[in-house]
């Protein structure tokens, strides 16, 4: 297995800053391939491949409560660079070419943003001493969009993002709702917990950057109809976002330290539940 320190001394924010250009390059030298061989959705499985090098080279630190978080992160992270892979299938392999795909991507993301908060609250529960209602909640959420994901995919033209009906406004409350709530609930975690804040610093950006990656997709219509932008250069334009976002997340894994005390105001806060 590789080391820690080796794979952060490779995967650095210069090296995702280059690699990041040299897909914008590479996509907007050629024009409209990447979009026609379906080779833009293709790149997300470079960021599959490094969520699963998380899953097994990540700071452990050695608190079951924030493993939970930084688990769910990782979940989350997973289900982001697997929802353009399905989006590929969609597209290029069953030729679906309607607003359920994507409408789907932004159900990956919806469910993405919830297992971030769903971990999020396995520790701020603890601290603010309350029930897990919010995660059984979301939960259930979490289950009709798979319902969903599964009846867009059944269905092709089951759901219209056209600008004249509520659908894609509905879509874009949502989002902006479950991801000021991630971002609000990761910051606090960082406030609480002794441990590097740049970890809640980048989760959050990313969570923005995903936040920004759906607005292309909901309101496509609006940009091609209205202001002339071509697809294949909305569609470049939310993966962009999208990659950028990963590798943010990705490297907030890296920012991940375990210092003195934190296991005390962990033990606190358990001795205060007991109350």
């Amino acid at each position: 297995m590789m080391n820690k320190k080796t794979l952060e001394k490779i995967l650095n924010p210069v090296t995702f800053l280059l690699i990041n250009l040299a897909i914008i390059l590479l996509v907007e030298l050629t024009g409209q391939l990447f979009f026609n061989i379906g080779a833009i959705h293709i790149i997300a499985l470079f960021f599959v491949v490094l969520a699963v090098v998380r899953v097994f080279v990540h700071y452990y630190t050695y608190d079951p409560i924030l493993e939970k978080f930084f688990h769910a992160c990782l979940a989350a992270l997973f289900v982001f660079a697997i929802s353009h892979l399905v989006e590929y299938f969609s597209m290029h392999i069953f030729h679906y070419y309607s607003d359920s795909v994507f409408a789907n991507t932004t159900n990956f993301y919806l469910i993405s943003l919830m297992l971030i908060i769903i971990g999020a609250e396995a520790f701020l529960r603890i601290y603010d001493i309350r029930s897990a209602w919010q995660s059984r909640t979301l939960a259930v959420f979490i289950g009709l969009l798979i319902i969903l994901v599964g009846f867009f995919m059944s269905r092709n033209y089951a759901v219209s993002l056209d600008i004249d009906n509520p659908t894609p406004y509905a879509y874009v409350l949502a989002v902006l709702f479950f991801g000021g709530v991630a971002i609000r609930k990761a910051m606090k975690i960082g406030q609480h917990v002794k441990f590097s804040k740049l970890f809640a610093r980048y989760m959050s950006a990313g969570i923005v950057l995903i936040m920004l990656a759906t607005l292309p997709y909901i309101f496509y219509e609006l940009l091609e109809m209205n202001f002339g932008v071509p697809m294949y250069q909305i569609m470049y334009l939310s993966h962009f976002f999208f990659y950028a976002s990963l590798s943010l997340m990705f490297l907030a894994f890296g920012k991940i330290t375990t210092l003195g005390g934190e296991l005390d105001d962990l033990n606190k806060m358990s001795e205060k539940k007991k109350l």
